[in-house]
């Protein structure tokens, strides 16, 4: 799944400084096209050659997390820093939040220098630093995680569903554990049977979780979801 967008009615701030990142990994990855291998073997972080001479390759630590392999490297790593980067900018503020895009950039950069210590391919670093705002936005342990969905029900009423988001952590094959659920609120309809639902899913526990949105039929007469005879069903 790709994202192209997210709700950002909530932000506070402009995010100036992810509009200053994304800027510079555009015009870094322009130079890569003008200067060639020559520059890319200049400026990104190779391990073999940190380790022989670190004071005199420190720049690179840096320099390689603002440089590219391609386009489709630029285009998905820019996608992901323009849709959650605003987000997290707002929340950490500006100075806390480039700090946390830099140490990430390294900490990546110093997990492949401890895992190919003896590598001398150039180590185009972008992603270690661009990717993180998309973790960062997911969620604290302790806070929520606020969702908004889109839901199509068609010519049924949001009077006759209720809809809700389902969590739990998730096992190695990406599949929702242990799932609780939490009901949203109905926020807007949007005409052609569309309509918006939103809610906060608490993250009481770090690590990997998951989340989908279900939609269950609803009759304030219904003891049980199998009150077919009272729920309004769509066949379509």
């Amino acid at each position: 799944m790709l994202p192209i967008g997210d709700d950002n009615t909530g932000r506070r701030s402009v995010p100036l400084v992810t509009f200053a990142l994304i800027a510079v990994n555009v015009l870094v990855f322009f130079l890569e096209l003008s200067g060639g291998d020559a520059l890319i073997e200049r400026w990104a972080f190779v391990p073999s050659r940190f380790l022989q001479d670190p004071v005199g390759d420190f720049p690179t630590l840096f320099s390689a997390m603002f440089m590219h392999a391609g386009w489709l490297h630029l285009g998905s790593n820019m996608l992901y820093l323009w849709i959650f980067g605003d987000n997290v900018e707002d929340r950490f503020g500006r100075i806390k939040y480039l700090f946390f895009y830099l140490v990430c950039g390294l900490a990546a950069t110093f997990a492949q220098l401890v895992f190919n210590m003896n590598s001398n391919i150039p180590n185009l670093g972008a992603s270690g630093a661009a990717q993180q705002p998309h973790g960062a936005g997911r969620g604290r342990v302790g806070e929520g995680f606020d969702l908004a969905a889109v839901v199509r029900l068609g010519p049924i009423e949001p009077k006759d569903v209720t809809v809700e988001a389902c969590f739990g952590p998730l096992t190695a094959a990406r599949e929702i554990e242990r799932s609780r659920a939490v009901g949203l609120v109905l926020e807007q309809s949007l005409g052609d049977g569309r309509h918006r639902y939103a809610g906060t899913i608490p993250c009481p526990r770090s690590g990997m979780q998951g989340y989908t949105v279900r939609v269950r039929p609803f009759h304030p007469e219904a003891c049980d979801l199998l009150g077919a005879g009272l729920v309004t069903w769509w066949q379509g």
